[in-house]
């Protein structure tokens, strides 16, 4: 109700200094566990000043929607491709985002959840940093948290628990007997 004081709000906002976001960048960025109003604003603001967006196939069609007409959006993901089908799949990510990034476009690379919670996100660091490409780090909200904080149940509370474990189900072979709670017959 207070038209004034929003108004000054964002004659604030519009004063402040842009990020940087350099062309020849690549952002690694956190979509979040679905929903679009859990992007972070840095997210956001990455996504609406891609040149180029290299997302998972996890990634919500909404939050795809928030990239301005004429940045080109590739699917990267690898979702319903059997471990063998992977072993085969010519993995076009790393290609796609260090062309793009030597063409002097800002890249973002968009995780479903975070990007270094069971992402790829570190294996893509590595590739950058030996190619000398600059790249920055956007965390994303981790299904790992927003699961349990939906059903309104901490993940630790004092006196109840001190700590929680995240864990996988599998690795690059695929699922680990152990892991799956079958014990090895051996």
């Amino acid at each position: 109700g207070d038209t004034e004081a929003a108004e000054r709000r964002l004659e604030k906002l519009f004063d402040e200094p842009e990020e940087p976001f350099e062309p020849g960048t690549v952002a690694i960025v956190g979509a979040g566990p679905g929903s679009r109003q859990l992007l972070t604003l840095r997210a956001l603001d990455r996504i609406q000043r891609a040149d180029v967006l290299l997302h998972d196939a996890l990634v919500d069609p909404d939050v795809l929607d928030l990239a301005l007409p004429g940045t080109e959006v590739h699917d990267v993901g690898r979702r319903a491709r059997s471990v063998d089908a992977d072993a085969d799949h010519s993995d076009r990510r790393i290609p796609l985002m260090l062309a793009s990034a030597r063409a002097g476009k800002r890249v973002v690379r968009l995780h479903a959840g975070d990007p270094f919670v069971f992402g790829r996100g570190g294996e893509e660091v590595d590739v950058l940093s030996a190619e000398g490409i600059p790249f920055e780090i956007v965390p994303g909200v981790s299904s790992v948290t927003a699961a349990p904080a939906a059903a309104a149940t901490p993940l630790t509370q004092r006196g109840l628990a001190k700590g929680f474990t995240v864990r996988t189900g599998h690795d690059t072979g695929g699922p680990t007997r152990g892991e799956l709670g079958v014990e090895d017959e051996t």
